[in-house]
């Protein structure tokens, strides 16, 4: 029986913050400072933001498909109130927005050794079927 898999416009797109990432992924702001990092699935890039906000020199890189078109996504979804693009105009300051990129984690256009840590908090499922999951988790990990 062959798996369907919803598409990226149909997975609702997070708005998770620091303290959910610092929590989730047993992190500490000591543990990010002088780090480049890679955020793969990063929703509404509010970690980056708060982050940022939060005066921890670290330099994170957003990546998430919603970049690509929030209009499409919230198009698909039924939102036809505009949270979603509201959200990412909120995350959209300096030194957060140019640091964005519209991708796939299966699919990232940087080289290898180009980060010091990789996170995906909470979307690996969104990948889809474990040979997505499986080629991120062989490109990208460090054992």
């Amino acid at each position: 029986m062959e798996e369907k898999f919803k598409t990226w416009q149909e997975i609702a797109t997070t708005n998770r913050g620091l303290e959910e990432y610092l929590r989730d992924l047993h992190l500490t702001l000591e543990m990010l400072k002088g780090k480049k990092i890679l955020d793969v699935g990063s929703g509404t890039r509010r970690f980056a933001k708060e982050l940022k906000e939060s005066g921890v020199n670290a330099e994170v890189i957003s990546v998430d498909p919603v970049f690509a078109s929030p209009e499409e996504k919230s198009r698909v979804q039924g939102d036809t109130s505009g949270k979603l693009q509201e959200m990412i105009r909120n995350t959209a300051v300096p030194g957060v927005r140019e640091k964005t990129v519209a991708g796939v984690g299966e699919m990232l256009p940087f080289r290898d050794g180009t980060f010091d840590l990789v996170i995906a908090d909470n979307s690996l499922p969104a990948y889809g079927n474990r040979e997505q999951i499986d080629n991120f988790l062989q490109k990208y990990s460090v054992f």
